[in-house]
């Protein structure tokens, strides 16, 4: 869903009822500190499907990639709603 979409790397946010929803913001910034790039694509009754893309070269770090995770003072998941599926 959009919502979905838009809260997708977000810490702490999670549709399951067990995890801590911080696997895909962990993998967001690994993959920023690398200077790569993730992308998805959601595929109606068909699931979804991500890119992971990493350049081949070295380059130095820059302030923003060695900036610690910032994860907001939280001791709770917020799950995502989600709408039943029609039958």
């Amino acid at each position: 869903s959009p919502e979905q979409q838009s809260t997708l790397f977000e810490p702490f946010i999670t549709t399951r009822s067990k995890g801590t929803g911080l696997g895909l913001a962990i993998v967001k910034r690994i993959i920023d500190q690398h200077h790569g790039s993730i992308h998805f694509e959601t595929h109606k009754d068909a699931g979804a499907c991500i890119s992971i893309t990493l350049p081949t070269h070295h380059s130095e770090p820059t302030e923003a990639s060695q900036a610690p995770l910032e994860i907001p003072p939280q001791s709770f998941i917020k799950p995502l709603q989600q709408k039943p599926k029609a039958d």
